[in-house]
């Protein structure tokens, strides 16, 4: 397992990496010529030349041998051309020559990191982070090391630490729901992956994490709705590939797989496994030939699996070959006799035609009970009479499901290997019949009930979904059962602001007829009615400022209000109507802009004659 999260963090463009800053210059008395030996290799370091660096900084060190600025950045170039015994070499000698020298701590983790040396990196990023505790992030990095050790429950503080320090990065959200699925804790880990999508939804990792827990839960059709879209970003994702038509099949969507799997094989002609789901879709399409061609194939690049062999053997007997089944099945159980209790009936229907010596010439023998939509029902893990029943399934033999901290997804759990779900939600993201909600939802009556974190929160997270994804019907009802409409996402968007920034403007009635706090601020300063005016909505725009203690003059962060938002953007209709409420229209933002400049700026003459009538300059 550790070397399979090192492989993918190694290749995964997103891995945690330490990002190049601007380089000081060398500390301390340098020979002159050291010194402007070591200038040029910090320019050429700049400019992504890491040969060039690396000759450099060389000369640098050996016209002073005591140069631990050299030594660091050196080692910073070895690793990125992926010499990472030689960067912890550099990194050695930095340290030793400075031992305090907190950025090359920080590097030497990160390298012991990616050598898989998880116990000696940790060391390194608690050095750093006692050397610079502004480097919040050798926390959250510290903590991807206990992952890699299996230490999950130190993975999760350090996670925890830091989502502390930076509330809005979606990342530690992804790698603290990877902990959780670890500990097999769905639900938190779901609940993560929820709350770094409402961070940044253009996350294909949290798209893709997400997906992954949907799958494992048994949640196929929204779990392909996230891997369609992790796809657009990343299209030769065979990993998601693998889910995704993984996922068809177990929706008997036989046709959608066999594409998935056609592409998979199309860009890794050589992995058995694009071989192995394609074949299993045609088996249950009953195109015999194709899928034995598959099952074929994917023995040839890999010949010591026993579920394929057990596929074949089904493939054959479907196809009037006893003979040929029953050797399948005989290699099948002397590779993993654990088959034997998925596939022993099977086997010993094709043992007794064989013993019968009644071996039909052309058509299949009579069938008992064939798999139902899988090429393999796993042992039935809540002990149900009958036939064993598959919890869930996955993709191809040998790709058991491990949550990795890193761009890739786990696999697909092998068919055949029984993956408990872990407290699967429904299918619909509006489910009808909800759990009881927490007290801290709860309102008792006419006036504004608490704020709610959303964090660790899974009907509050359910709630905000429902606003993300206009869900009007869902919303009014979790409203009526006692949800407060004042839920807070993690980067301190309120639900009024969702909604606002969604243009969804008969939610933004319904959260104002529960009483919603209009006047709240997030994270950026910014108000529901900035978000409007943002987008331009007017249906948002007027629902909002027909209320009371709006605060139309209201600044965000940068100094900016609503109006000068609106006239910014170009959207004519919410500037008139938050005119009409005699806003001050000549606050400046800290840029020094007025809502005039701004409407000057963006060139819609009408904005700007609106504005200046109201007394703007």
């Amino acid at each position: 397992m550790r070397a399979l999260i090192l492989l993918c963090m190694t290749l995964w463009p997103g891995a945690p990496a330490i990002a190049l800053p601007a380089l000081p210059g060398a500390q301390g008395a340098a020979a002159p010529d050291a010194l402007a030996a070591y200038n040029q290799a910090t320019q050429a370091l700049s400019a992504g030349k890491y040969e060039e660096a690396i000759q450099l900084y060389t000369q640098a060190i050996e016209r002073k041998a005591d140069f631990p600025e050299a030594y660091n950045w050196r080692g910073f170039a070895y690793r990125a051309t992926g010499r990472r015994e030689e960067a912890r070499r550099d990194l050695d000698r930095a340290i030793q020559l400075r031992p305090n020298y907190a950025k090359a701590y920080e590097l030497r983790a990160l390298t012991l990191y990616e050598l898989g040396q998880y116990a000696d990196a940790i060391k390194d990023y608690t050095e750093a982070f006692k050397l610079d505790p502004k480097s919040q992030s050798n926390i959250g990095y510290r903590g991807l090391c206990h992952f890699g050790l299996e230490q999950y429950d130190e993975a999760i503080r350090d996670f925890d630490a830091a989502i502390k320090a930076s509330p809005r990065e979606a990342l530690w959200f992804v790698y603290r729901g990877r902990a959780y699925e670890a500990k097999r804790d769905g639900k938190r880990a779901l609940s993560d992956y929820e709350q770094a999508l409402l961070l940044d939804p253009n996350n294909v990792r949290a798209r893709t994490a997400r997906g992954v827990a949907l799958y494992v839960q048994g949640q196929y059709e929204r779990a392909i709705a996230d891997f369609d879209v992790a796809l657009r970003a990343e299209p030769n994702n065979q990993d998601l590939l693998a889910y995704r038509g993984q996922a068809h099949i177990e929706l008997k969507r036989f046709d959608r797989a066999v594409k998935d799997f056609d592409e998979l094989v199309r860009l890794d002609p050589n992995n058995a496994r694009g071989y192995v789901g394609r074949g299993f879709a045609r088996y249950q399409v009953k195109d015999y030939a194709l899928a034995k061609a598959d099952f074929d194939r994917a023995l040839e690049l890999d010949p010591n699996t026993g579920k394929v062999f057990c596929y074949r053997a089904m493939t054959h007997r479907e196809m009037g070959q006893p003979e040929a089944a029953d050797a399948d099945f005989r290699q099948c159980f002397t590779l993993d006799v654990g088959q034997k209790t998925v596939y022993g009936k099977a086997a010993e229907d094709v043992a007794a035609q064989l013993e019968a010596a009644t071996p039909p010439p052309q058509t299949a023998p009579p069938r008992r009970q064939p798999p139902d939509d899988r090429a393999e029902p796993p042992d039935d893990a809540a002990g149900r009479r009958g036939r064993p029943r598959r919890v869930v399934t996955g993709t191809p033999p040998g790709q058991d499901a491990e949550p990795l901290p890193d761009d890739q997804p786990a696999r697909p759990a092998s068919p055949g290997r029984s993956t408990p779900r872990q407290d699967p939600a429904p299918t619909d993201p509006a489910p009808t019949d909800p759990d009881p909600l927490p007290s801290g939802g709860m309102t008792t009556g006419g006036s504004p009930s608490g704020t709610v974190s959303s964090i660790g929160n899974a009907q509050a997270l359910a709630f905000l979904r429902a606003i993300r994804d206009g869900n009007e019907v869902r919303v009014r009802q979790m409203l009526q059962q006692g949800m407060s409409p004042n839920v807070v996402a993690a980067n301190g968007m309120t639900a009024l602001m969702i909604a606002a920034d969604s243009g969804y403007g008969r939610i933004v009635q319904a959260l104002l007829q529960a009483q919603a706090d209009v006047s709240a601020v997030d994270s950026q300063g910014r108000t529901a009615l900035i978000y409007a005016a943002r987008t331009g909505n007017i249906e948002c725009v007027t629902a909002l400022l027909s209320r009371g203690g709006i605060g139309v003059d209201a600044q965000d962060e940068e100094g900016m209000t609503a109006l000068m938002h609106a006239a910014d953007r170009g959207h004519r209709a919410a500037v008139r109507a938050i005119l009409a409420r005699r806003p001050n229209v000549n606050v400046r933002s800290r840029a020094g802009m007025t809502a005039y400049t701004l409407a000057v700026r963006n060139g819609d003459i009408e904005i700007v004659n609106a504005i200046r009538a109201a007394g703007g300059r």
